[in-house]
């Protein structure tokens, strides 16, 4: 399958994929602060899957390599998606977009 290879500072690669689905890696930081905070999760039909989820330091590398993995590693998170609870939320959604004239 595909996925990433993530590096942090020479440690053990991280690799995150999903078979169908999509996953992120993403660095966030809050302006004029010197914190930031590193996320790699996945994201498929059934679940939301984490395999980072850490601050990092001033001066923290990273690398990012996208390429064939034959297995993710070991997750830190994983939450079920509840479907009944998703389309309930899809259609109090659509009932507020119809009701406002937006759809």
């Amino acid at each position: 399958m595909k996925g990433f290879e993530i590096i942090k500072n020479n440690e053990e690669p991280i690799y995150a994929g999903v078979e169908y689905g999509s996953v992120s890696v993403s660095v966030d930081m809050t302006l004029n602060s010197n914190k930031a905070y590193l996320l790699v999760r996945g994201n498929d039909a059934e679940s939301v899957t984490k395999w980072i989820a850490q601050d990092m330091k001033k001066g923290d590398r990273i690398k990012v390599r996208f390429t064939d993995i034959e297995a993710v590693s070991q997750i830190i998170s994983k939450e079920l998606k509840n479907r009944e609870e998703l389309e309930g939320r899809y259609l109090e959604l659509k009932r507020e977009l119809e009701e406002k004239g937006i759809i």
